[in-house]
């Protein structure tokens, strides 16, 4: 799915039981070490406000090996990419109004 489409589908149960919890969800089809790191960093900076569902290339909404995809609180696609960076997330975050000091981190 693209921004602004729908996240959310029966098929997908890891997705949706992470959605019971407040926040934003970033699922990330990570398959090395790089795409891991950062998965890691952005749990770690913004974990209270967007948590982290790493999936196997190919299963959660179809996402290829390095794909992203950073779904809103209501199921909703917000941001999507090939290459996990932390800035690119936080900017996302900003712009969900979700992480206050994300907007501070990303113009630095």
């Amino acid at each position: 799915p693209r921004p602004g489409e729908r996240a959310v589908r029966a098929a997908d149960t890891a997705l949706v039981e992470r959605l019971r919890h407040p926040g934003a969800v970033l699922v990330v089809a990570a398959d090395d070490d790089r795409a891991l790191a950062a998965a890691g960093e952005i749990e770690r900076r913004h974990g209270a406000w967007c948590g982290v569902l790493r999936v196997e290339p190919g299963t959660e909404l179809g996402l290829a090996a390095g794909d992203w995809v950073l779904v809103r609180p209501d199921g909703y696609v917000s941001a999507r990419g090939t290459a996990l960076r932390e800035p690119a997330v936080a900017a996302a975050l900003a712009a969900m109004h979700i992480v206050g000091d994300a907007v501070a981190e990303v113009r630095r």
